[in-house]
């Protein structure tokens, strides 16, 4: 059985070039410097909830 102690995570793992789970939202939450408001919040809320749209 594997535990998470057998997984062995791979530089090129981290790089997680695959990743694809809404790019746009994604690139634009991963951008964010600044603190949060109520806006980032409610980005957040949709894109944990796989709501792709644009605020």
């Amino acid at each position: 059985m594997n535990t998470i102690f057998s997984i062995e995570i791979t530089e090129k793992d981290l790089q997680n070039e695959n990743y694809n789970f809404q790019r746009t939202l994604t690139e634009k939450l991963g951008e964010t410097d600044c603190d949060f408001n109520q806006n980032i919040i409610n980005e957040i809320v949709l894109w944990k909830k796989s709501i792709d749209i644009l605020l």
